[in-house]
């Protein structure tokens, strides 16, 4: 009811010692909405306080401001969590959440395994050759360029798609140069075990 507009405001009679709290809070417009009464004897002064505190103190329920923020139109506030993509880089996506108790929006950044797009129509990670990302760097320019995670990961440039490429042992990828020797890249490269066909 809340995601259609509707104020919900609990009243609570704490003589029912099965109530839980916490979820009635989250069940509430808000912070302020949520009213503890020893009885039904208090309801109609309760009540009476709610509006006095709508009227007096302008307690509404916020409202998502258009900040364009990264969770904006992912469906969380209505589900608690969704997932949309990063919107600059193809290896990763936004994971949001919305807390109803503070009523704030939560993004939090993750990571494709190594050498996977992010997909947002089956939200999951694949294949880039599977993934057409408008962000990726490869539709604008075809140079190689440093894939995060190992020293010797790279993307490079097939056909305008990123395709993930390893180093050989020992070797580093360095933008504008290529694979170097490098005797401190020891990380394990595994962004070519996803490619299958690359």
């Amino acid at each position: 009811l809340k995601a259609l507009g509707y104020t919900i405001v609990p009243f609570v009679v704490l003589n029912n010692r099965n109530l839980n709290l916490m979820n009635l809070q989250q069940q509430a417009s808000g912070y302020n909405y949520l009213y503890s009464i020893t009885g039904y004897n208090e309801l109609e002064a309760a009540t009476k306080n709610f509006t006095r505190d709508r009227l007096c103190y302008g307690y509404v329920p916020p409202t998502p401001s258009p900040s364009g923020g990264l969770c904006d139109n992912s469906g969380h506030r209505q589900n608690g969590m969704d997932v949309v993509p990063h919107p600059s880089d193809c290896d990763k996506y936004i994971q949001c959440y919305y807390n109803n108790m503070t009523m704030l929006d939560i993004g939090v950044v993750r990571n494709c395994p190594m050498g996977l797009h992010w997909n947002q129509p089956s939200k999951t990670c694949l294949n880039t050759t599977q993934v057409r990302c408008t962000k990726d760097r490869c539709r604008e320019d075809c140079e190689p360029f440093k894939m995060e995670g190992a020293c010797g990961a790279y993307w490079d440039c097939e056909n305008g798609v990123s395709v993930p490429k390893c180093c050989p042992p020992s070797f580093a990828f360095v933008s504008g140069v290529g694979c170097q020797l490098d005797f401190r890249c020891k990380d394990m490269c595994q962004a070519e075990k996803w490619c299958g066909e690359c």
